[in-house]
């Protein structure tokens, strides 16, 4: 299910993110599952109004459990409460910056219910594994290097360990005395890796480099100067379908968000009004090609 922090992230930054929506859940449910637990001159307080003020709460927050925290929170709700109460009394729903504020609310609320259920619909299985298959055909070429490499400080000194290795020297025996790299005491042995998990003149090497091979001269990058040695090449390996749902599902929400809103544009008339209050006319957005 979905947040409505997370769909106002949507449509306010183009990413969508998918989550749980235990706020949502709770506008559902019964009453028997979503008890009162304080009544404030007369007004409830339910559940589910503890339970959106967590959910709401910074991540390092919400590593407590919701039981230590739930007392405190309702204390909050209860002032919150008494001061809304207050100020009704007081007349301040009348007050015209406090009718615009309530208005925006307003607004705020209809756009994250409307795009949550829309998102919620949109969303199915056939849409998310359709995003999969598209998404896995352009990576299908993607390829992984496995690779060692000996990190030295100088060119001169990567020099020298190149003319060792092309004498018949073993390169892993090299990289454990000779490299001054995190790797040495593996042997330099950097595991299998993407093009673009490496820096630039590292990867460019690495990749024109057939399994066995060693740089035929020292690669500079910002750590140093590198003997390369590729050991092994494969297609990467694709995620499953499960593995990548949440990625997809975030992606695609943020798809929906784009055809939500290209589709509401569509022929609606908008006004703009310029500094002075003077209309420039009924201005006509339609959604980018």
């Amino acid at each position: 299910m979905f947040s409505a922090r997370i769909i106002a992230g949507a449509l306010v930054a183009a990413a969508a993110a998918l989550g749980a929506a235990s706020g949502a859940a709770a506008q559902t449910a019964s009453p028997a599952a979503d008890p009162t637990v304080a009544v404030v001159n007369g007004e409830k307080i339910v559940r589910s109004d503890v339970m959106t003020i967590y959910e709401g709460l910074p991540e390092q927050f919400r590593q407590i459990p919701m039981a230590t925290l739930f007392d405190q929170i309702l204390q909050r709700l209860i002032d919150r409460k008494l001061l809304a109460q207050a100020a009704v009394k007081a007349g301040f729903p009348d007050r015209p910056e406090v009718q615009r504020r309530l208005a925006n609310d307003r607004e705020q609320i209809l756009q994250e219910s409307y795009l949550y259920a829309r998102i919620e619909d949109e969303l199915t299985d056939a849409r998310l594994k359709t995003a999969y298959d598209r998404k896995m055909s352009g990576a299908a070429k993607d390829e992984e290097v496995r690779a060692r490499h000996i990190l030295l400080k100088t060119e001169d000194d990567a020099k020298a360990v190149i003319v060792e290795v092309e004498k018949g020297a073993d390169f892993t025996d090299l990289a454990r005395k000779r490299s001054t790299g995190p790797t040495s005491a593996n042997g330099g042995d950097l595991g299998y890796f993407k093009r673009d998990q490496m820096v630039g003149p590292f990867s460019e090497v690495a990749f024109a480099l057939k399994p066995g091979e060693v740089s035929k001269a020292p690669v500079r990058t910002q750590f140093g100067w590198h003997v390369i040695k590729v050991e092994d090449r494969r297609a990467a390996k694709l995620p499953s379908f499960e593995e990548s749902k949440e990625e997809l599902k975030t992606e695609e929400a943020q798809a929906v968000v784009k055809e939500i809103m290209g589709s509401i544009r569509t022929g609606a008339s908008i006004t703009l009004v310029e500094s002075d209050d003077t209309p420039v006319g009924p201005v006509i957005i339609r959604p980018a090609p």
